[in-house]
């Protein structure tokens, strides 16, 4: 989001001695409760808490929220807003009061990204105050977040077209629903206690409750901020390590052995063994994937956070064939070419068995092999596929779109089986299973929002060159897609 010129100006106004006292408390206040909870002295401390990137974020919210807030100057209603206007409005153009009316009368809420136009627009529905979809126009924001998303925005209406204020935050999405069931409760709570008398100031006499409720709203902002600071904590502190589902941390073992028989004559003796499927046969090359029955346990095995905090990704292949009854689990695969055999295990011990196998298989028909090893961060590491990598890295020469076809078919094939397993979230049952219950397709919709929403942040990190259809998981489960928005 661009910065409108205006705003700079009025952010120097407020370094003014006029403003400077009135912006320390919004400071004080947008911060407080974080504060006191994490037992940090100064706000300046938040660097070492969230990081300054987080910072960098918060600051326009700050910022936005200062703006649309109202304080008491010797009895008197004090906005910084009213005040630039009074001094310096008429040296402003029509449009930069206009922008300043509409920044002042805000409020920040989260809102759920339904639909986006790549460099032109997001289609948000207001997850805390409810009411029709609105069509945003914001071009850099387009970029960086996908559908599902839950972010935290104040939204500006000029001659009947909406933007976005300068501060956004984007929120998970169970912190974001866990913020705006609070908030809304707040708010109610706060409507209730105004109607009936009870929060009735000598000083606020002057308050319609129209601009009572206004101002209730402008405090979601610091509600709001609080849940992404929390989240910006549990992020920073937090290891992820990525484990197959026999509980190997993953790694990817490349094994590569010269031949010293012909190539078509080995391929004919790996064919014999019954779990060597071949998934490729050419003139040039074929491919085998290492199987084996996938359990029912593997397919319930989940993500989870240990008690140090660390979060735990399982990260598997299933394969899927015409000509297997089941889904299988993907332990190796090998790959022959004219000159050389290329052996690989996403783990220590999977690699291990899978070259003893191999050694027992061929004996001396192939020699020595030379070992090389990858992280999965490195493995996901883009610049694993350049074009100019060097000789002696051990990168795949992948094009964006056979990339894409690899992460879509895995994803794919994860999800088919998601189906039809036991998930905890889902108190044990399979989806298809609660799909035929109310509350069962209302917990269905929010997971596959999660899921969707993952996929998409998934695509990002691998600039894929098109998104994973993901309908048919609606589909399946009998849900509407469109009227989930």
């Amino acid at each position: 989001m661009t910065t409108p010129p205006i705003l700079t100006k009025l952010l120097r106004f407020t370094e003014t001695a006029a403003c400077a006292s009135f912006f320390a408390m919004a400071t004080e206040s947008f911060f407080e409760e974080f504060t006191e909870s994490y037992d940090l002295e100064d706000p300046d401390d938040l660097v070492d808490t969230i990081g300054d990137v987080a910072v960098g974020q918060l600051f326009p919210c700050l910022f936005d929220f200062f703006c649309s807030n109202e304080y008491r100057d010797e009895g008197k209603r004090w906005n910084v807003i009213d005040l630039f206007l009074k001094k310096r409005g008429t040296l402003l153009k029509a449009a930069d009061k206009s922008y300043l009316r509409s920044l002042r009368h805000s409020y920040m809420s989260l809102y759920e990204v339904l639909d986006i136009t790549p460099d032109e627009s997001i289609l948000l529905k207001d997850v805390i105050g409810g009411g029709e979809p609105v069509r945003v126009f914001e071009k850099l924001l387009t970029r960086q977040i996908a559908v599902w998303d839950i972010i935290g925005g104040r939204l500006l209406e000029e001659n009947g077209r909406f933007t976005l204020a300068g501060g956004a935050l984007k929120l998970e999405r169970k912190t974001a629903q866990k913020v705006a069931e609070q908030t809304r409760t707040i708010h109610e709570k706060g409507m209730k206690a105004m109607r009936s008398g009870a929060l009735i100031d000598p000083e606020q006499a002057d308050y319609t409750p129209a601009e009572q409720e206004h101002l209730f709203k402008v405090q979601w902002a610091k509600e709001i901020a609080l849940g992404y600071m929390e989240d910006c904590v549990r992020k920073n502190g937090q290891k992820i390590v990525f484990k197959n589902t026999e509980g190997d941390l993953i790694k990817f073992h490349t094994m590569t052995y010269p031949l010293k028989a012909d190539w078509l004559k080995i391929a004919e003796k790996i064919q014999t063994v019954p779990d060597y499927h071949q998934d490729e046969d050419s003139q040039t090359r074929k491919f085998w994937n290492l199987v084996c029955a996938a359990s029912p346990s593997d397919e319930t095995k989940e993500s989870e956070i240990q008690e140090d905090g660390t979060l735990v990704q399982i990260f598997d292949t299933t394969l899927s064939a015409e000509d297997m009854d089941t889904n299988m689990r993907v332990l190796g695969t090998i790959e022959l070419t004219q000159n050389e055999l290329i052996a690989q295990g996403n783990s220590e011990n999977r690699a291990k068995a899978l070259e003893a196998r191999l050694v027992s298989l061929l004996g001396d028909q192939i020699g020595a092999p030379v070992w090389r090893i990858k992280t999965m961060e490195e493995a996901l590491d883009n610049e694993d596929f350049d074009e100019d990598e060097d000789e002696n890295d051990d990168g795949i020469d992948l094009s964006p779109e056979q990339r894409t076809e690899i992460l879509h078919t895995a994803l794919t094939d994860h999800y088919r089986g998601w189906l039809t397993s036991s998930i905890p979230m889902l108190d044990g049952k399979t989806p298809k299973q609660v799909s035929k219950t109310k509350e069962g397709r209302e917990k269905l919709v929010d997971a596959l929002k999660d899921i969707e929403n993952s996929v998409r942040h998934i695509e990002r990190q691998n600039k894929v060159t098109r998104p994973l259809d993901l309908s048919w998981m609606w589909e399946e489960l009998g849900l509407s897609r469109d009227k989930a928005a």
